[in-house]
């Protein structure tokens, strides 16, 4: 479920790849990266952006070098295959919460950004307006959500790169204009709350964890090799995390003690230059949104699949493909996921506690805790040490082309440790102080 083979689609460059991996990393979440250094400190905040980068590169190499082991070509095939079926379910479970988490996270700040582009107009604060605007917004998002076939959204990318360069000129032309210093010190810690860190690690883990995704640019990498997506995933890590480290500095020095958890909201309402970033925002969320209700509706129905295949019940449900179902079924899926992501956008208005779960939750789990337990067991695989248990897979591995001496199991071990260490603490951080 989480990309395909590949077959047929044109192979590209290791430079293209890294480009476009670089852009589905660069998203929405980068209106958070200040307030993540306001939680943990700015320089303690910065340290841990660029280790989350390090780390996410060090997980996706994992991921890779297991699937060439073990012929898999995506993620939920290659848990199934080392972990088995509850291995299967893991990743599609953490897919269905991170997505349903990104869908959340782009309608509060469509909300937010739309309040302040009413009030411009309106030259006065309309009580209501965010809440009206999130609820007609999200009338003209159903159509697009109830959509069979993502493919017709694909136009929707370039308007996510346009949004996303108006933000970073807009955040640093208006840091480099600023006529007076903001309140508040820059500190290297933020010492009133040393476990604010974990919050801004989940931040850190919503902006930057893409291992859902990774075999999708994988699969399309001419000579496909190991060596050869390290390489790509180097250069995309690398370059998103300069490109985040320059976003999460400028706005948290332009604000400091008084950024928001969405940038956007600290710039007047009047200000012209703020206002077009907005509208170029607002129309992003609004167009990104019903990727992410796809995502959530082929995983839900991945997830119910595979408990009533045991129960023996309803046919329509095992279709292996969403796509397949009946329309009583797709609508149901869809207007689901529509309904709930919408009340809940409207009932809050914590962007960070929204990130922040989501990566704490998910992103721990897809990007860390998995990645190292698939690992770990491949490693045992490849060292003979349960080849009675697991025939398949072992025969795959003795043909696989990449053998060679199975490396340390620590570093694994670590990747599993620091996924559940900072994901379990990272979540009751959030929750202490929401």
């Amino acid at each position: 479920m989480t990309g395909g083979g590949g077959d047929g689609k044109e192979k590209v460059s290791v430079a293209n790849v890294a480009l476009n991996m670089s852009n589905a990393i660069i998203g929405a979440g980068i209106v958070g990266l200040p307030y993540a250094l306001k939680e943990a400190g700015c320089g303690l905040g910065l340290m841990l952006l660029v280790a989350m980068a390090w780390v996410t590169n060090y997980s996706i190499g994992c991921l890779i070098a297991s699937a060439a082991r073990v012929r898999a070509t995506s993620y939920d095939a290659l848990a199934r295959d080392a972990l088995g079926g509850a291995g299967e379910i893991a990743v599609i479970f953490g897919q269905f919460v991170f997505d349903y988490g990104a869908a959340l996270s782009y309608l509060i700040i469509l909300g937010d950004t739309s309040e302040s582009v009413v009030e411009f107009a309106l030259k006065r604060h309309a009580p209501g307006s965010r809440e009206l605007c999130i609820a007609v917004a999200s009338l003209f998002m159903l159509p697009l959500c109830l959509l069979r076939d993502i493919a017709k959204l694909e136009a929707c990318a370039f308007l996510s790169i346009v949004s996303v360069s108006v933000v970073t000129v807009v955040i640093i032309a208006k840091l480099a204009l600023r006529n007076s210093a903001p309140s508040g010190a820059l500190r290297f810690a933020n010492g009133g709350d040393p476990l604010g860190c974990f919050q801004a690690l989940g931040i850190f883990s919503f902006a930057f964890v893409c291992q859902d995704s990774v075999f999708l640019f994988y699969n399309t990498l001419r000579d496909n090799t190991v060596d050869r997506f390290r390489r790509v995933s180097a250069l995309a890590l690398g370059a998103s995390a300069l490109y985040t480290v320059v976003i999460a500095a400028a706005g948290f020095v332009a604000f400091r003690d008084g950024t928001e958890a969405n940038i956007l909201n600290n710039y007047d309402v009047r200000d012209y230059a703020a206002v077009v970033m907005r509208v170029f925002y607002a129309a992003t969320m609004m167009c990104t949104y019903p990727t992410c209700v796809f995502v959530c509706r082929q995983a839900g129905h991945a997830l119910l699949r595979s408990r009533e295949a045991y129960a023996g019940r309803d046919p329509d449900v095992l279709e292996r493909d969403v796509a397949d179902v009946s329309s009583k079924r797709h609508a149901a899926y869809s207007v689901s996921l529509w309904l709930t992501t919408v009340v809940i956008s409207l009932l809050t208005k914590k962007l960070g506690v929204v990130m922040s779960l989501t990566g704490n939750v998910a992103g721990s789990l897809l990007g860390f805790v998995l990645p190292g337990l698939i690992a770990l067991k491949v490693l045992a695989l490849d060292s003979r040490a349960s080849i009675n248990d697991d025939e398949d897979l072992v025969e795959g591995l003795l043909e696989s082309s990449v053998a060679e001496k199975p490396p340390s199991k620590w570093p694994y071990v670590g990747l599993v440790v620091f996924g559940g260490f900072t994901g379990v603490l990272g979540v009751a951080t959030t929750f202490t102080s929401a």
